[in-house]
């Protein structure tokens, strides 16, 4: 076990991941995100100007796994595949 010093020092450095971590929940409009992507996740194809891409099915292979992962694939795509530039 860490000495009683190292453990306060890690626990001090990481209340700043701590509080941007909490800051960031939020500030996040879950609700409208939610909207937004839903429409995405049930078609299973993410669509821009310059491109189309399927979003994968079967990633996990565990129904509830794969569930989140289209949730989470169209959240993220407009920052990963830069097609709207604000999010990028």
């Amino acid at each position: 076990m860490a000495p009683v010093t190292t453990r306060v020092l890690r626990a001090i450095s990481a209340v700043p991941f701590l509080l941007l971590a909490a800051w960031s929940f939020g500030v996040m409009d879950l609700d409208k995100m939610s909207s937004h992507t839903q429409p995405i996740a049930e078609s299973g194809i993410i669509e821009w100007d310059g491109g189309k891409v399927d979003i994968i099915d079967h990633f996990y292979n565990v129904k509830v796994l794969d569930k989140i992962w289209r949730g989470g694939m169209a959240t993220f795509s407009t920052s990963t595949f830069g097609y709207d530039s604000v999010a990028s």
